[in-house]
């Protein structure tokens, strides 16, 4: 039997419509191809209550792997399948920042941004936002919870997202990146 996915994006009242097509589309794409595939929105405005909230979620469905889906993404329908077939406990797509400097969130070893612009395949990089992110719920269980924080520390924040690398990590698992899968971040114009 193929694996039961959910699909979790925090978001608050309202999501953008190119989301939501986006994910229709990923969803009868993936179903139709005989994934099993739920979806949980936990409705909240801190992302990294949602996403613990979703995590439980997945647990409540049995849920053998998570698919982290930020709100205010676009992607194509077959972006799931894509990550899927790479075969790893964590595996995402590079997305970029909405805000001036326009850069992706992948970071290296050293904290440096990693330009995903000309690269092709997959590519292990030490943390990455989650846009688009896989997650076998394994990991989940040798993660401390509540999996997503936020710190501070030197003047710099770490977001929740970055967070949950560090801690899979030093759990001894691998951050994927796989740059053939692409995504759009919305804001006022979508940046891709």
């Amino acid at each position: 039997m193929k694996p039961l996915i959910t699909i979790v994006f925090p978001s608050s009242d309202m999501v953008h419509s190119r989301f939501t097509g986006c994910l229709v589309n990923l969803v009868t794409y993936t179903a139709s191809l005989g994934y099993r595939v739920a979806v949980a929105n936990p409705r909240c405005s801190i992302v990294q209550i949602g996403r613990y909230i979703g995590i439980q979620e997945a647990r409540q469905m049995k849920a053998d792997k998570v698919l982290f889906v930020d709100s205010d993404q676009t992607f194509s329908y077959d972006a799931l399948i894509n990550l899927l077939n790479a075969n790893k406990k964590i595996i995402g797509a590079a997305s970029l920042t909405r805000a001036e400097p326009i850069e992706y969130t992948t970071k290296d070893k050293n904290g440096e941004r990693i330009d995903f612009s000309q690269r092709k395949g997959l590519h292990e990089v030490h943390t990455n936002g989650f846009p688009l992110t896989l997650i076998d719920m394994e990991v989940f269980d040798n993660i401390p919870e509540p999996y997503f924080n936020v710190s501070f520390k030197d003047g710099q924040f770490t977001g929740e997202d970055e967070s949950f690398c560090h801690e899979a990590r030093k759990a001894g698992y691998k951050i994927w990146v796989d740059a053939d899968v692409k995504v759009g971040h919305l804001g006022i114009k979508c940046y891709e």
